[in-house]
């Protein structure tokens, strides 16, 4: 399942009809966790490997205008880590997220690759939330 956020009110929305729709059709669950202070995040994008039980999700943040935006740290193409170098995960202008290994480009607002061998994919977004400051992502159980 693939969440965009449009706007930092449209977060807690998003993520309370998921949670909503989570607990009505499945067993699963969204369970939020924090990762930084929103001051904290750098512009090119910063890292995160967040372990739940025995599971390690790697993901990273995007600061943007609207509020941050949170993917999982994986190239739809090849499944390897995006990041240039740890915590870069922009193109030299800071316009595109880039992959490492082949280049592929993705918009920073909703993921879409513009660019690359895996044109047309997306990254897989994760919903975001700020809350008292800080920047939580939401996994599923």
């Amino acid at each position: 399942m693939t969440y965009t956020i449009i706007s930092q009110a449209d977060t807690a929305k998003i993520a309370l009809e998921y949670t909503q729709t989570m607990h009505s059709n499945s067993h699963t669950r969204l369970e939020f966790h924090s990762l930084c202070r929103l001051q904290d995040l750098d512009p090119g994008g910063r890292g995160f490997e967040v372990r739940r039980g025995d599971q390690i999700h790697a993901v990273f943040l995007i600061p943007t205008a609207e509020g941050p935006v949170a993917y999982r740290n994986r190239c739809p193409h090849t499944g390897v880590n995006l990041d240039w170098v740890p915590e870069r995960f922009l193109d030299r202008c800071g316009e595109f997220i880039q992959c490492a290994t082949h280049g592929a480009r993705f918009r920073i607002h909703d993921g879409f690759c513009v660019s690359g061998p895996c044109q047309g994919d997306a990254l897989e977004s994760i919903p975001v939330r700020v809350t008292g400051g800080r920047v939580e992502i939401a996994l599923p159980t």
